[in-house]
């Protein structure tokens, strides 16, 4: 009975983390010349704060920022190149994101949220 107990817990902690894990939210952001965050009514909802973000690039490249200032098209804030990714682990960073793209055409940024 103690096996059969034990095998149950452990299959209900499995199907919470499972259940924890899942994405709240997407958007694709355009990513222009000029500093870009992410859209406010995906990072606060009522439901809370986004608290995690995972994007992918394509397009074009860009360059970011995470501290409030804004990065410029000739090399201010960090690179992103085109099939790259970048992981945001806190609201505070995802609400300080801009972005801007490093050339001639907008680059599109495809991002999942989780609360």
């Amino acid at each position: 009975m103690k096996k059969i107990y034990a095998v149950f817990i452990i299959l209900l902690l499995i199907a919470s983390l499972s259940l924890s894990f899942a994405a709240d939210d997407y958007e694709t952001l355009v990513i222009p010349a000029t500093a870009t965050g992410f859209t406010s009514s995906k990072i606060t909802t009522s439901g809370g704060y986004m608290h995690k973000a995972y994007c992918t690039l394509e397009g074009s490249d860009i360059r970011y920022t995470i501290d409030g200032t804004t990065p410029s098209t000739n090399g201010t804030g960090h690179l992103l190149e085109i099939s790259g990714n970048v992981t945001f682990s806190n609201y505070g960073d995802i609400l300080n994101f801009r972005a801007v793209t490093t050339g001639g055409v907008s680059g599109n940024l495809k991002c999942t949220y989780w609360k």
